[in-house]
């Protein structure tokens, strides 16, 4: 892709609409976060790390700095894969919890509608 493209044009645009999904996603993880005892803080420290990353990514693919659009891209998608098996692991933990009688908390089907909620309500 060469430095005068317009491709650089596209790209920034579809890398910035996905720092605007994740950051809306991010919102929702904080709200929950805010409400479940067992959350990490190493989610939210990973969660505003991506959500860095995502913007590097915006602001070198702006500058026309190939090299340093991709780096941070490829920080940001290894975050993301990093952040979802944190999540994965958490639910994990809340499920084996409810199952085993220690919750005394929320279900994870009540969890999830919460979740849900939460995003809409952020949506609107």
């Amino acid at each position: 892709m060469a430095n005068r493209s317009q491709a650089f044009v596209k790209k920034a645009r579809t890398e910035q609409n996905i720092r605007r999904q994740f950051t809306q996603i991010s919102d929702s993880l904080f709200k929950v976060s805010s409400q479940i005892p067992g959350f990490s803080n190493q989610i939210n420290t990973k969660k505003m790390e991506v959500e860095q990353h995502l913007q590097q990514a915006v602001d070198q693919l702006a500058e026309r700095n190939k090299s340093q659009s991709t780096y941070a891209q490829r920080e940001s998608l290894g975050g993301i894969n990093e952040l979802s098996s944190m999540i994965a692991s958490l639910l994990d933990q809340l499920q084996n919890q409810q199952q085993n009688g220690m919750g005394g908390g929320m279900s994870m089907q009540q969890m999830l509608e919460k979740m849900q909620n939460m995003s809409a309500a952020s949506s609107s």
